[in-house]
Parts: C-alpha cells; structure tokens; sequence
C-alpha cells in the first residue's frame, strides 16, 4: 500500500531481445546532428553541389553527429565526396587518398572471417549475421551516392 504523500514505486524495467553491448558506443548528442549528417549524405545522391562543399560538409556533419574524438576526427580526414570520371560521372562516397567507394570497400568485405575483435565484443555473432552486416551496411553507404546512367537499377551481386 502506497501513502499518497510517498511516490509511487518505479516500475521494474522492460525488457527488450536486443543483446545488450558491454560499452557505450559513442552516440549523437543531440537529434540535429544525426539530421544534418542525415542531410549531408542525401545531398550526395542528389548531385546538386561541389565535391569540395560535399565533402566539407559530409566532415563537419560526421563530426557533429559522432562527436569529435581524435578517431573521428581521423576517420573524418580520410573519406571525401568524389565525382566519378566521364562518360559516367556520379557522386561517391570515398577514401580520399585512394578514391575507392567505401560501399564497394565493405561489400567486398562480404564473406569475410568475423575478426577476432568483434567475436570478443559479440560472442554469439556467426559467420552468417557478420554477413548481413557487411553487405547491409555496403549497400545503405551505395544508396547514397549517385548512379551513372548505365547503372540505373543494378545493385552488387553476392558472390
């Protein structure tokens, strides 16, 4: 029984299935950043910009999405938004020295052993669901990139 000058016991916690991670990603201080980070790589496929202002803008979104810690603010130096040459040309998201789409990186990833790091992080992760995330997540940085005419409709095949 409850006085009504006393609070009411919290609720006991529910449960959800996902498995729970053993440390705390980094995370999104705030909604507008995920938005603007969300904006930035939409702006992408749309083509309407620059490389340069693309690629400025993806960094400072990233950033204010992740955070800046020193490993962002690294990975943030090493991606750019890049044209693709002619007769073809499209928007990419890539490395910058190199130029390699990062969703053509990561899908050719798929089949890959699960590395050792992330079975220590994720025991019960198998072969299969390590599958799904590399070629899901290859195929969500593609979505974002503007397609050559030629391409129009054709995704990567699994191998």
């Amino acid at each position: 029984m409850v006085l009504e000058s006393e609070p009411a016991p919290a609720p006991d916690p529910v449960r959800d299935k996902a498995v729970p991670h053993p440390q705390r990603l980094p995370r999104p201080a705030r909604a507008p950043g995920r938005e603007s980070f969300c904006r930035s790589l939409t702006a992408i496929a749309e083509h309407g910009n620059p490389q340069d202002e693309l690629t400025a803008l993806l960094r400072t979104t990233l950033l204010a999405f992740a955070s800046e810690t020193p490993d962002n603010q690294e990975a943030a130096q090493h991606i750019a938004v890049l044209s693709t040459a002619p007769p073809q040309p499209a928007m990419r998201l890539c490395l910058s020295r190199s130029g390699l789409s990062l969703g053509q990186v990561l899908l050719s990833a798929d089949g890959c052993p699960v590395p050792g790091s992330v079975l220590e992080e994720f025991p019960d992760l198998n072969q299969d669901e390590w599958n799904a995330v590399m070629r899901v997540t290859g195929l969500v940085l593609l979505a974002f990139e503007t397609e050559p005419a030629n391409a129009a409709g054709r995704l990567p095949h699994s191998t």
